[in-house]
């Protein structure tokens, strides 16, 4: 009898199979899993939380998780490390609002993450521009003035400015030595522009900065031999004026308001002189300028005064001298009468005088006959 062969090759084939199955229906042993890591929890304070700039911050820190502990402090927001420690202290320069980030990190690898806001503030003193001058500057040195008001509430000591542009050089200022609150003073600088055209810039006033605009022009060379003969040729016009003030005047012209437009020519002559002997040229040039202008003036006032009208009246008192000269050489009277009545005639007066006698003479009251002096007056106006 024949016995069928066994077949191996399928019976192992279903015993592999089989223990494949086996091994995927058996759990995992749960001790030899890596767990996942947990989230820590962080706690952050800071004080102060707002404040003035430059603000300095001390963070305290406390994360529940296994030691050693490794901390992230970003103070600023780009990301970065900024400090590695548990408790930092940290200054913040400017002013804003800072969100300030903590991220740690425990011996299992368990981390969190915590933020706290931090706000910096800009101080104000109070102090404000409220204007400055001149407006403009030539191209080298200059001395510029600030008008500084004072609207804080503490009175501020020692107060100085300083200028920041490129292309300018401070050389010197002034110091108000106390601005009280509601106070106004000014700061005078010397600073040196070094080129020209449209300069920003800044004035650093104690903690503040006020942005500034300057207007530079170029500097105006000045020919001093030119000064020197425009000066004379003013001086010259100025005393050949006052020659003509004297002829007229003297020949009865309303000139004597005009006297003082000629000691404001003189004042401003004598200004330009000295400005010339110090060299301080562009300013010679301004009081050239001005008493060549009042100088004109002076001319066109001279040309303009109209003579003053002569009355009897001021005729008798400007002849007063001479009339009692006659009155003393004859002993009568009717020859000023008749002096007087000739006047009278030419200035178109109509006058009826009556005379007394010298009381020396003992003289009794004569009444003048009017018509006898009358012909008399004619007469002497047609004798050559």
């Amino acid at each position: 009898m024949i016995l069928p062969r066994p077949f191996y090759p399928l019976v192992i084939l279903i015993i592999i199979l089989s223990a494949f199955t086996f091994a995927e229906d058996v759990p995992a042993d749960p001790l030899s899993a890596t767990p996942e890591p947990l989230s820590l929890s962080i706690s952050i304070t800071a004080t102060p939380l707002s404040g003035t700039v430059p603000l300095a911050v001390q963070f305290l820190s406390a994360a529940a998780g296994k030691q050693p502990l490794d901390y992230s402090w970003d103070f600023n927001s780009d990301g970065l490390l900024d400090n590695s420690v548990q408790n930092p202290r940290y200054t913040f320069e400017h002013a804003g609002t800072y969100n300030v980030t903590l991220s740690a990190t425990d011996a299992d690898g368990n981390n969190g993450r915590q933020s706290i806001t931090i706000t910096g503030q800009e101080y104000d003193s109070g102090l404000n521009l409220s204007s400055y001058f001149p407006a403009s500057f030539a191209q080298g040195q200059n001395q510029i003035t600030f008008l500084i008001t004072h609207n804080g509430k503490e009175s501020i000591r020692d107060l100085t400015a300083k200028i920041i542009a490129d292309g300018v050089q401070q050389t010197s200022t002034t110091t108000i030595t106390v601005l009280r609150p509601g106070d106004r003073d000014s700061l005078t600088i010397g600073a040196t522009f070094l080129k020209t055209g449209e300069i920003n810039g800044m004035l650093k006033l104690g903690e503040k900065n006020i942005p500034l605009l300057f207007t530079v022009t170029e500097t105006v060379s000045y020919d001093a031999s030119g000064l020197q003969l425009s000066f004379r040729q003013v001086k010259q016009a100025l005393k050949e004026q006052e020659t003509v003030y004297v002829e007229r005047k003297s020949n009865g012209y309303l000139v004597s308001e005009i006297y003082d437009l000629i000691k404001t020519a003189q004042k401003q002559v004598q200004d330009a002189q000295q400005l010339l002997l110090t060299n301080k040229y562009p300013e010679a040039k301004l009081a050239i300028d001005l008493a060549n202008t009042t100088v004109s003036d002076v001319s066109q006032s001279l040309q303009s005064a109209q003579k003053q009208k002569q009355s009897l009246l001021l005729w008798l008192k400007e002849n007063a001298v001479a009339l009692t000269a006659i009155v003393a050489a004859s002993g009568t009277i009717s020859g000023i009468l008749i002096k007087v009545k000739n006047k009278a005639s030419k200035l178109g007066e109509n006058v009826k005088l009556r005379m007394t006698s010298p009381p020396a003479r003992k003289r009794e009251e004569d009444v003048v006959d009017l018509e006898k002096e009358k012909k008399e007056a004619e007469n002497e106006e047609k004798k050559p």
